[in-house]
């Protein structure tokens, strides 16, 4: 996320880094639909070079065991709930076709649909 910041001209206020999530936090004065989005997809898409160097080097595990964990990681981060980064894209293209009312609320139906699918999945998996 930060290189896409860096590319989009965003200012940079401040970087959070954890060993499982990063965010940047960027002046939202000079932030358009389209570097919102692009800010956005980067979380997901950063685990895509990993996923890429494991098939050009399968043999290294600890490398396997990182694309695996990323991309569960990617695709779980992708769903349209809000507080994900797939809640944030819904948002960001929602915003651009609705009002900020209609578009939180519409994301909250989304995320709520998100969240009982998820759930009646996990329960099935279960039996």
């Amino acid at each position: 996320m930060l290189f896409a910041a860096i590319a989009q001209g965003l200012k940079i206020e401040r970087i959070i880094a954890t060993p499982f999530f990063g965010a940047v936090k960027v002046h939202p004065n000079r932030l358009n639909t389209k570097k919102q989005f692009c800010l956005t997809i980067a979380g997901p898409a950063s685990a895509i070079p990993v996923l890429a160097l494991s098939w050009v080097w399968p043999d290294f595990t600890p490398l396997k065991f990182t694309a695996l964990l990323g991309a569960i990681m990617g695709v779980f981060n992708i769903l349209p709930i809000i507080f994900l980064d797939g809640g944030e894209i819904l948002l960001t293209l929602l915003e651009h076709r609705l009002n900020e009312t209609e578009a939180v609320f519409t994301g909250l139906v989304f995320t709520l649909l998100s969240v009982v699918i998820l759930a009646i999945a996990g329960v099935n998996t279960t039996f």
